[in-house]
């Protein structure tokens, strides 16, 4: 038998290993890590009997898989025959605002398409509903989304697909939903939303003094104060539709993180269904970006870095304690969900390695969000360039590319030798994304984001044990 898969990691009490076949994290004696340290790298070790227990059970097995193929592969017609979640309608590429992280923004981002005046005329959105109603067909909730640039520049146009949308998918339950800036949610726009049970996103980055500092409008002129309003007439003419709309927040890591997070504690950003928040995309992967003049993306400040930390601690000593978190930090309550899921969606155990398999991240292109740009363009999702002739899956006159779909599907094959023997091939995030090449899937570009997953990958291990060990119920 060769080396174990498996990963060693010690927490400040403990000792353990993750079993890469069985899914595990065991918690082991010191000698028995130390021994297993030795194993690992190459030296003749006598095994001691903790050893030769766990291998008698399962653990501590050296297989890999033999071929790099995902599960789903062969069930892909199937999948995206009638199995489609949600259609992401690019309803138009203009935005009101100029926001100065912005992926689209001229300065920002040389590998995406830049804001424009492009729009989806409604002959290629219906086309695009006809097809996503005939692939959804086992679905239990379809979901049609619309996305831009900002969507409700094209109002009309918005209702218009949803009208037909409702005749297309008749019978069926459809859940209609938009990411807005929230700048032009009028009354008008907000009564048809509640009347047609429209559930959106909105985008907001902190109270005034931090929001208007990024989120500007084609004037330069802040727009948290017209949010604000818009918003605040949602919440009292429909109080129980606002309970179901959600918040995203940008994080701007140059800023200050108790400013930031001090907008929830306003009561009309309270009683939401959920809060998300991440980083500025990409800033640490676009090197070339920081050093232009005319946009700055922002470091991460060592003030930000202790704050953020502070208040992480706090939310997770009081889950770790009581099993809740009650705080008002929205950022921090989304880390502690993620703690929630650690032991059914992460480490839910498994008997072994299958012959042939693929490292997790990639999901089916296409199938949780059929992304459909201004053109009638397919892509897996809105998170792709559109510049890139190689995150193309299809259009809306000859559906789906399938050889397109399995290469993407199948985009560890790039990598295979390395990801058969890396330990975190259950818990790598990379995905198509990552394998960008403009023209083509680049090995190179997919390799240069291993060492970022590994790390991912560790944390989780070390936040499952931080849970296991304080007790909360893993």
């Amino acid at each position: 038998m060769g080396k174990p898969f498996i990963k060693l990691v010690q927490s400040p009490h403990a000792y353990y290993f993750f079993d890469v076949n069985q899914n595990q994290v065991v918690r082991i004696p010191e000698q028995t890590y130390h021994i297993l340290e030795e194993m690992l790298s190459g030296k003749d070790t006598k095994e001691d009997e903790n050893i030769r227990r766990l291998k008698r059970i399962g653990f501590l097995s050296d297989r890999k898989v033999c071929e790099i193929r995902h599960p789903d592969t062969d069930m892909l017609q199937d999948i995206l025959g009638t199995k489609l979640n949600s259609l992401v309608l690019q309803i138009t590429q203009s935005c009101n605002l100029r926001c100065r992280y912005c992926i689209y923004s001229e300065h920002s981002n040389q590998l995406q398409r830049s804001h424009s005046m492009k729009r989806m005329d409604l002959e290629t959105a219906k086309k695009a509903v006809d097809f996503f109603a005939v692939h959804s067909c086992e679905t239990q909730l379809p979901t049609v989304a619309f996305y831009g640039g900002e969507p409700l520049l094209e109002f009309e146009n918005i209702k218009r697909i949803i009208t037909y949308a409702k005749e297309k998918l008749c019978g069926q339950k459809i859940r209609f939903t938009f990411t807005t800036n929230g700048v032009l949610l009028t009354p008008e726009i907000a009564d048809y939303a509640y009347e047609n049970e429209i559930y959106f996103m909105l985008s907001l980055d902190g109270p005034a003094s931090v929001h208007d500092k990024n989120r500007k409008d084609a004037g330069g002129n802040g727009t948290y104060e017209v949010i604000q309003k818009n918003m605040s007439y949602i919440k009292e003419r429909y109080p129980e539709y606002y309970k179901k709309l959600a918040m995203n927040t940008v994080l701007d890591t140059g800023q200050d993180y108790e400013k930031i997070v001090s907008m929830y504690q306003n009561p009309l950003w309270s009683g939401m269904s959920g809060y998300y928040s991440s980083y500025i995309e990409e800033m640490e992967e676009m090197e070339e970006m920081k050093e232009m003049d005319e946009v700055k993306h922002p470091v991460i400040t060592d003030d930000f870095r202790k704050q953020e930390a502070y208040h992480r601690f706090l939310a997770y000593a009081e889950y770790l304690k009581t099993g809740a978190y009650t705080g008002k930090d929205a950022v921090a309550a989304q880390d502690v969900r993620e703690l929630g899921k650690l032991k059914d969606e992460t480490f839910e155990k498994h008997q072994g390695l299958p012959e042939r398999g693929a490292p997790s991240g990639p999901c089916v292109p296409g199938q949780l969000k059929l992304f459909v740009n201004a053109d009638g363009d397919f892509y897996p999702c809105e998170r792709v360039s559109e510049l890139s002739e190689c995150m193309k899956i299809g259009n809306v006159v000859d559906g789906f590319d399938a050889s397109a779909v399995e290469q993407m599907l199948n985009i560890a094959t790039l990598t295979e030798d390395n990801c058969r023997t890396c330990w975190a091939f259950r818990l790598c995030g990379l995905c198509v994304r990552q394998a960008d090449g403009g023209t083509y899937l680049s090995k190179e570009a997919r390799l240069a984001g291993c060492k970022k997953a590994r790390i991912r990958a560790e944390q989780k291990i070390r936040d499952y044990i931080m849970v296991k060990e304080c007790g909360r119920g893993l």
